[in-house]
């Protein structure tokens, strides 16, 4: 049998897409890996900065459970 007559290797699998739960998981786990090795990079004032510039956000989220979207 030459190397004509074989057969193709598959190598990957058919990709099949992400649900959205999977998506809204991965990027949580990306940002926690961000956080992560931005505190292992520049200590414990990157942890201060992220809860500051979440408090909008938290602000915004607790509105729209307070009015019922």
């Amino acid at each position: 049998m030459s190397l004509a007559e074989s057969r193709p290797i598959r190598t990957s699998s058919p990709a099949v897409p992400m649900s959205t739960e999977g998506r809204i998981i991965a990027f949580v786990g990306l940002l926690l890996a961000l956080l992560a090795t931005a505190v292992a990079t520049w200590g414990l004032p990157v942890l201060a900065m992220t809860a500051l510039a979440a408090v909008p956000v938290i602000f915004v989220c607790l509105i729209l459970i307070t009015v019922g979207k």
